[in-house]
């Protein structure tokens, strides 16, 4: 089963947003911290299944700091191309608006991306080592 990985030093792996993001690559985020926190890619929904969702949704009710994007200009800021060096929207209160107006509604806990993860619900993240 595929996992992706996150470290921090953190006692919890959740983030001041209330998510906790993932990476593909071990390798690429370990030196982040010592606690390692693991996230199975079951628990997942692709972002690119959510695209036309997050298209009407932002069509009807943008981020307001934000709202001079176009739907699809948003989109594209949930679809970060390296997760590690850039992840883009889930960097910024453009992350609360998708949990609020598209992933709590629908039920969908954590959402991957191209190289990453993210997860809303600290029950499906694993501590290694615990």
């Amino acid at each position: 089963m595929m996992k992706y990985y996150r470290f921090t030093n953190s006692s919890s792996p959740m983030s001041d947003w209330g998510h906790a993001m993932f990476a593909e690559d071990r390798n690429a985020v370990e030196h982040y911290g010592q606690n390692e926190y693991t996230l199975d890619k079951a628990h997942t929904v692709s972002i690119y299944e959510l695209e036309e969702i997050i298209k009407e949704a932002w069509e009807n009710d943008p981020c307001s700091g934000y709202a001079h994007l176009a739907a699809d200009e948003a989109f594209d800021e949930f679809c970060p191309e390296d997760i590690v060096n850039s992840a883009q929207a889930f960097d910024c209160e453009l992350v609360c608006w998708l949990w609020d107006v598209v992933l709590l509604p629908k039920n969908i806990l954590a959402v991957r991306t191209q190289d990453g993860a993210i997860c809303f619900d600290e029950s499906l993240i694993q501590k290694v080592g615990a």
